[in-house]
């Protein structure tokens, strides 16, 4: 596995948990989870990374892997693309 692959799965696992706690700090984010139930998809183009994401009564829950059937896929080009795009500029936070 590459660094960007690692840093790639990373991320995504940190989404998660990012979100959720997220939604702990702001009820206005709580209350917006909780108006749909869907599973959403982050994946490499060629699908050798990914993990999926269940949005279900105002919490989240994720597993690696690609989902037979996810209702959203956001797809990048390469784990590479994918560390850059969903890592924030430092002048951002």
């Amino acid at each position: 596995m590459s660094l960007a692959s690692a840093k790639f799965s990373a991320i995504l696992y940190g989404l998660t948990h990012a979100l959720n706690f997220q939604a702990s700090r702001y009820p206005e984010f709580a209350r917006r989870l909780k108006e749909k139930n869907f599973t959403a998809q982050i994946a490499t183009v060629d699908k050798s990374i990914g993990r999926h994401y269940t949005f279900k009564d105002g919490r989240v829950s994720s597993a690696g892997g690609i989902h037979p059937k996810p209702d959203i896929t956001i797809t990048v080009a390469s784990a590479e693309i994918g560390a850059r795009l969903f890592v924030p500029w430092v002048d951002q936070l």
